[in-house]
């Protein structure tokens, strides 16, 4: 049965009312998310703490990275990913700012993906609000997939909840997919737990739901992942994880194999800002 999209919505909305989030799950990689950001710590004005020092930096974010087992929105994808990517962001005024991004993924098999990514975001004081598009070029689909999620290109249009209690982020997220005219929803929280002065843990936690969204109704997967962000220079970051991804039941019985079922895995990136 296709979910109610307004009730799903209203229902995260609900869990979105008290500050929420941090992480993006527009970002292509499913374990990004847990990796704390700037603009994270700064979205709820009340929480937000000293004044940072003036960002010296462009705005622009340059990385490469690795996973062991590609996941899309719970499901498993491509072996051995090497990906690289670029963001920007920049404020308009202080409520406003935009994001651009491309990032490029190739795995086993011969997969190849590039992302290319537009957002504009709202700083409302307790949450930012963001609205996001997001073209989908598939060079080269994998062999086979769950549903058959990324077998083709795909357009993303999605609203993005993101705020902060305490030490802890919270993301909500919700987008439509046109490839396959359905719904996905994500719902995550993040927290840094500072180790030295150039180490940091970060654990996090998300659950994906989906309304007619490659043949899945209902809830997909959890996933629990513990980043180590170390600051190499000022501008330079090295990123391991590890990560495990949940397969619920509604996902189960798509699985083409069983390697892209619940899985442990993980991976590293190298960002630099400029």
């Amino acid at each position: 049965m296709k979910l109610n999209f307004a009730f799903i919505l209203a229902s995260f909305g609900l869990y979105a009312a008290t500050p929420l989030a941090a992480a993006d799950p527009y970002g292509p990689s499913s374990v990004s998310a847990p990796q704390a950001s700037s603009s994270s710590t700064a979205s709820s004005g009340k929480n937000a703490g000293p004044v940072a020092p003036k960002d010296e930096s462009l705005g622009a974010t340059l990385a490469v990275g690795y996973e062991s087992e590609y996941y899309f929105n719970g499901r498993g994808i491509a072996k051995d990913l090497v990906f690289t990517s670029l963001d920007w962001n920049t404020p308009l005024t202080d409520m406003f700012s935009v994001n651009l991004g491309a990032w490029y993924g190739h795995g086993d098999g011969d997969f190849s993906n590039l992302n290319l990514s537009a957002g504009v975001s709202a700083n409302l004081g307790p949450v930012t609000v963001g609205v996001h598009y997001r073209w989908i070029d598939i060079i080269s689909p994998p062999d086979e997939t769950p549903g058959d999620i990324l077998q083709h290109s795909a357009n993303e249009i999605g609203l993005t909840l993101d705020s902060k209690i305490g030490p802890v982020n919270l993301n909500v997220a919700g987008y439509y997919d046109t490839q396959t005219d359905g719904f996905y929803f994500e719902a995550g929280a993040n927290g840094s737990i500072k180790i030295t002065d150039w180490l940091s843990l970060v654990p996090g936690v998300a659950v994906g739901l989906n309304s007619h969204y490659y043949e899945i109704d209902g809830f997909s997967h959890v996933r629990v992942s513990l980043a180590a962000p170390i600051t190499l220079t000022k501008w330079a970051t090295l990123t391991p994880f590890i990560a495990g991804n949940l397969t619920l039941d509604k996902l189960k019985h798509l699985e083409p194999d069983e390697v892209y079922g619940s899985t442990v895995y993980g991976g590293v990136t190298l960002s630099v800002r400029f």
